[in-house]
């Protein structure tokens, strides 16, 4: 009986309570929300990328052709894996007409000097230019219209850079002329030498890494030393990825993972058919010495793509964000239901771009029992407490707790 009338006490008790608090409209009833879980906003690097598989290829390939009508193939003077130099001499062929191979020879080589020419006059014409600071972008037409260079002006600095690379560019494309005109002069040296047989010599320095002993086209091909990573991407993945992303070569070998970047990224697909996918040619050059060879074309590699970063991000976990909004612990003891702008995902951790601050503290469990700006409570911390770690016997609790009661 006794414990009957306790139980309907304790049952009235919490309907009476249950009452006061529906019926509170005027919020005069203190409410207080158990927080049993929390954690903090960190500071930290977060970044978007995409992994794709890729493979090493030859930076460049320069295709030596033969042309039959000049002459009868005599033999090569070279071999599958040899390594070449500018000038190094790659066959021989007996020409079948000494004028008409003379005629080709001259007109080959006057075409060559005006582009040379042309090629010095810009590079001399851009090097001398001086650049007014402004606003808009400058045009700069060269070799009579021939060559334009387009340069947006975001500061001296800048401009001089760009203005850096074209002159590189050109003095590249310079050189390769000159290789091939010296090719050609000695061609015609031989001509005039021999009456009718003609060494052909190397227009680049590498490797011979194809030669046609059927004297199909390509006769020959040259690649560079020199080694990049090649890549394809899908539609949906071309969308994302641009020129200059910073990228890692990921190697199985003891170079490990090599930095790079995105150099280049194709608009055309490889093959263009209905009900084909489309995928898309990309170029990674990477940071790297190869290493007595420990690299070589055809190893396949990962190519880890840096879409997004931001470095020193405020983060928090995803599972601890409900519906775009946080549970923030304010200082003054208050739960407060917070709206934030999520940015760069990596992993389990989401950027924080608006709404919370570096350290905030995050309540998260339980999430269903949180109550918008009401006084929230923790459970206690019993080894935060310093006489946690006392041992009784070492403290006069009688003493003290009379001297409590006493001030009380």
């Amino acid at each position: 009986m006794k414990k009957k009338r306790i139980l309907i006490i304790l049952l009235l008790f919490l309907a009476m309570n249950f009452i006061l608090v529906y019926l509170d409209d005027g919020e005069k009833v203190d409410r207080i929300t158990y927080v049993d879980e929390w954690t903090e906003t960190r500071v930290m690097d977060l970044r978007e990328n995409l992994v794709q598989n890729g493979v090493l290829t030859h930076v460049e390939e320069n295709r030596i052709y033969f042309d039959k009508q000049q002459g009868n193939f005599q033999s090569f003077m070279v071999e599958k894996g040899d390594a070449v130099e500018v000038g190094d001499p790659l066959y021989t062929y007996a020409v079948t007409d000494y004028n008409q191979t003379f005629r080709t020879l001259t007109n080959e080589i006057d075409r060559l000097e005006d582009e040379i020419n042309a090629l010095e006059s810009i590079i001399t014409e851009i090097d001398s230019y001086g650049f007014p600071l402004q606003d808009d972008t400058i045009e700069i037409s060269l070799n009579d219209g021939e060559d334009e260079l387009s340069i947006p002006v975001e500061g001296q600095l800048e401009t001089e850079y760009q203005k850096q690379q074209f002159v590189l560019q050109k003095t590249s494309e310079l050189a390769e002329k000159e290789a091939q005109l010296s090719s050609l002069e000695n061609q015609m040296s031989d001509l005039e030498s021999t009456g009718d047989t003609i060494t052909v010599e190397s227009p680049s320095a590498g490797i011979i890494s194809q030669l046609s002993v059927s004297l199909d086209d390509p006769l020959m091909t040259i690649s560079s030393e020199e080694l990049h990573a090649y890549g394809e991407l899908t539609e949906e993945q071309r969308q994302l990825v641009e020129e200059e992303m910073v990228t890692e070569v990921m190697t199985d070998t003891e170079l490990g993972d090599l930095p790079g970047a995105v150099t280049y990224v194709s608009d055309v697909p490889e093959e263009n058919q209905l009900e084909d996918s489309s995928h898309y040619p990309i170029n990674v050059t990477f940071d790297g010495e190869f290493q007595e060879g420990i690299l070589k074309p055809g190893y396949h590699v990962g190519l880890d793509i840096t879409l997004k970063e931001s470095l020193d991000a405020i983060a928090l976990e995803q599972d601890k964000i409900f519906d775009g909004t946080i549970w923030k612990m304010t200082e003054d003891g208050t739960l407060i239901n917070a709206v934030v702008t999520t940015g760069i995902q990596e992993h389990q951790w989401v950027e924080i771009v608006e709404g919370a601050q570096a350290g905030d503290a995050v309540a998260y469990d339980p999430e269903e029992r949180f109550r918008d700006d009401t006084t929230f409570i923790t459970a206690l911390d019993l080894p935060a407490l310093t006489w946690y770690f006392m041992h009784p016997e070492n403290i006069d609790w009688k003493r003290y707790m009379l001297l409590g009661i006493g001030v009380r």
